[in-house]
This record gives C-alpha cells, structure tokens and sequence, in this order.
C-alpha cells in the first residue's frame, strides 16, 4: 500500500514517482497498490479533462516494467469513449510491457459536502472480479466501499481479495476517533465487516497530503479475513507499508463463519425480492372524503416509523450536549501544523509565516482599505486619531488580499512596532474544519503547535499582521 502524495495536475512527474515506486518494491512485494486519483490529484474540477488519459496511454507513459516487477494498481482519472472517468486500473508486467488486467470505472460518485464528482466524470456501469496471477480480485474505489451491495457482488463473483483505493478528506476531529480524524475511524469499520462478511482479504490504500484546502491524512490499511487489521500505514505521511496475506486463512475463516455460503443459497430468493422491490409500484390509490360531495385520489402515504411511546431518544437532545464542542486538540494541532507545512512551506517555499484563524467582530478594530501605486503597497486602516500607518513592504507581484483581511486589522497590530518581517500572511476561517463554533479551541491549539513545531515564531511574529513582506498575503481562503 503506498500512501501517496502526487503533484497536482502534473501527470508526468506523477507517472515517473509511481514508477520509481514501483522499481524500489521489486524485492519486497507482489501487488503495489496506488490511491484513488494518484496521476494528478483528486480536487481538479474542470482540470480532470486535461488530466485524464487512456490505459493504453497509461502503459506507455509507465514505460517497460522492472525485471520480476509486481502487479500494479493505480488510480487515474481516465478518458474512455469520448467520456471521463474516476478509474481504477490493475496492472501486470508482460512481455516486457504493462498490460491492463481490469479497469474499474467507479459508480457512486460522490456529490455532496466538499465532493463534486458528477459534474466533472461520469458515473460507471459495471462491477466484476477477474483473474490475476495471484488469485481472483475485485476493485472498488472510495465511496463504493460505503455502500454494502458492492464488495457483496465481488464476494459473489469470488474474489478472495478487494482492493479499494481512496481519496478521502480528513474530517471530523472530536476526541472519540482514537487520535485519528473520525472519517478513518469509519473506514476500520467498514473493511473489517465486509470482510468477515465474505471471508476475504480488504486492502484500502488512501491518498495522503493536501489539495485546495483539504487535507489527506492517509491511515491505509489491510485486513485479513476474520476482520483483524494486518497492517495500518501513517497519519498524514508518506510511506510504503507492507501487507503479508495468507490465503489459507480465507478457509478458516469460512469454516469458522459461513456467511458467503448462506448468501449462495438464498441468493435466487434475494434476487426475486430484489425486482419485486424494484418493481412493485406505489401503494394502491384510495379515495379520501373532503365534503359531503367532493372527493378526491391521492395516493395512500407509506406508513411512517413511529409509535405510541414519546420521543426520547430523536438524537435532539446532542443540541444541548456541550461534548459536541470538543475536540482532540492534540490531533488538531498535528493536522493543522501539517496541513500548513504542505500548503505554506513545502509547496510554495515560505519560511517565515503568520497565521490568524477566523477573527471574530471583536478582534477587528477597522476595516482597511488598501492603496496600490507603481512603487509600493500600503495598508490605510482607519485607526483612532494617533494611530500610525503600516505600510506593507514593496512587492514584485501584485498583492492579493482575501475577503477576512480585516481581521488581521487588531489593536495588537496597531500598537506594535519593529514587527520583524515575514514572508507569508495567510487567513484562514475556522470553517475548514467544518465547525466554525470552534473557532477559539483550534486557534487555540494551532497556536500552541506552531510555537512548539517551529513552524512559525508566534511570540515573536505573532503581531507582524500589517508589517509583511510577501509575494502574496493570500490568494484565496483555505477552505
């Protein structure tokens, strides 16, 4: 399973890391698995049509395989037939070439939240196991996972193992995901229940690093047949971890539970209830006495869940429970250091950085207004009579400033001089982690890990808010 954090959009550095991946795992392994949208990153939106590609292009672009090289999967986004495609395609070394085993076309796209799929691929058709060298597989990608029918029909199909590959953002940061967003924790139910269920193996091997203000936290892992977790990857890191799957636990596993054996039996009744479902139509019409000579049709309502009792136990009562407020401060904190590492230091080559989190009415002192001449930039605020002006030091780009720009405009700013500079402002609301009530428990945390990480000097830059010298303040949110 390799954790991997692809360049985004850049396809060809992509294709060339796999493939160095690829080289290094000759010794060590049979199958390498790569996450959903490996080639180019998965947040593209209308990027996709420039990144997608053909397997038989894939192929080439992969180049020979090594010498005794494993079997490949990888997640692309794919043009085939004119249309676009989030797939997942299942490589193998022959003759001195790749050859495409399978590619899967992933149906349940997913639309909602942060996701946007459907507006940018098309959903696909179809779901079968095939035959590999090292057995009989199937492939799911991200979503599909969530959903029970799919790795059902793969199981029915017979294959002994499914790979999912997935791109799945961090989310939910509340103290009960064991140290790890809670998004991950559902995932290590999922997998172990389908796997248990049809006694076989689930990989799951997840995209790592950060994309559009979303943050990957990796977490892949393999599971045997009896539900116990073989192998678990990083939080938030790149990384190769290896998985060593014995198929003889396949057979204890279906002695000891004869799940998939039971759903052989009935399945020709689940198959006959499933179109009767499918095609039995709404309940039968009746008529409803409005007045004395007046009727009227309408379709009978299905009977809604409800009894005689009360209603203590409708999950409103999580409104007035202040524990939904809390957070793992220590998982935020590592998160969000992380997620500033990528975006701020790795990816664009800042050092010396401020960061201020979704600054409430309270803390804005005036709303600026910014002055732009050919020579420098200067920063006007609206201060009380007294109050100096900032000026924002001469850049060799034009300077982008985002809509919470004046939330930097704090008294601390006003009355401190001699700020040293910095080379990066960022504004950043409360709302990338979905929880904007949070605001003053994550400023908190993040402020605390940037001291202790290095990432930035808080105490000593902390109030640098007007005093930057930057190629960009900010560009956009990052949300």
């Amino acid at each position: 399973m390799v954790q991997f954090k692809p360049r985004k959009a850049d396809v060809q550095t992509n294709i060339e890391e796999v493939r160095s991946i690829v080289s290094d795992q000759v010794e060590h392994a049979d199958l390498v698995i790569f996450p959903e949208a490996s080639l180019s990153g998965y947040f593209l939106e209308g990027g996709v049509a420039e990144a997608a590609l053909g397997v038989e292009r894939l192929c080439e672009l992969l180049g020979p395989p090594p010498a005794d090289g494993p079997d490949v999967v990888l997640g692309f986004y794919e043009r085939w037939r004119r249309r676009l495609y989030n797939s997942v395609a299942y490589l193998t070394p022959e003759n001195g070439v790749w050859k495409a085993r399978n590619v899967h076309r992933k149906m349940f796209l997913a639309t909602y939240g942060v996701f946007d799929e459907a507006r940018f691929v098309e959903p696909g058709t179809e779901l079968r196991a095939f035959d590999t060298r090292f057995g009989r597989f199937g492939m799911l990608i991200c979503e599909e996972m969530w959903h029970s029918l799919p790795a059902t029909i793969l199981a029915l199909g017979g294959a002994e193992l499914v790979v999912v590959v997935s791109a799945s953002p961090a989310r939910d940061f509340g103290p009960s995901g064991g140290g790890r967003p809670a998004n991950l924790e559902r995932w290590e139910q999922l997998a172990p229940g389908a796997a248990i269920e049809h006694g076989l193996f689930v990989v799951v091997a997840q995209l790592v690093g950060s994309e559009g203000g979303k943050l990957f936290p990796g977490g892949s892992f393999a599971v045997s047949p009896d539900g116990q977790i073989l192998a678990r990857g990083p939080l938030l890191e790149e990384g190769v971890t290896i998985a060593a799957l014995d198929a003889s636990s396949i057979d204890r596993a279906r002695v000891r539970s004869p799940l998939l054996a039971d759903l052989e039996q009935m399945l020709p009744h689940l198959q006959r209830s499933l179109e009767e479902s499918r095609t039995s139509g709404p309940a039968p019409e009746r008529e409803e006495a409005l007045e004395a000579d007046d009727t009227v049709r309408v379709a009978a309502a299905p009977p809604s869940l409800g009894g005689r009792g009360g209603s203590a136990n409708t999950g409103e009562t999580r409104l007035h429970d202040a524990g939904v407020l809390d957070l793992d401060l220590g998982l935020v904190d590592r998160t969000l250091v992380e997620f500033i590492r990528e975006e701020v230091r790795r990816r664009r080559g800042f050092e010396r950085v401020v960061v201020h989190i979704g600054a409430s009415q309270g803390q804005i002192c005036h709303h600026p207004t910014l002055e732009m001449n050919p020579s420098s930039f200067k920063l006007r605020a609206n201060a009380p009579a007294g109050r100096k002006r900032f000026p924002i030091r001469k850049a060799p780009r034009p300077l982008f400033l985002s809509q919470g720009f004046a939330g930097f405009v704090a008294p601390a700013a006003f009355a401190h001089e001699g700020v040293p500079d910095v080379d990066l402002l960022v504004v950043w609301p409360a709302s990338v982690l979905e929880a904007p009530f949070q605001d003053f428990l994550i400023g908190a945390a993040l402020q605390s890990a940037l001291c202790e990480h290095g990432v930035i000097d808080v105490q000593k830059a902390g109030a640098a808010c007007i005093h930057a010298r930057a190629d960009v303040v900010v560009r956009r949110q990052f949300e």
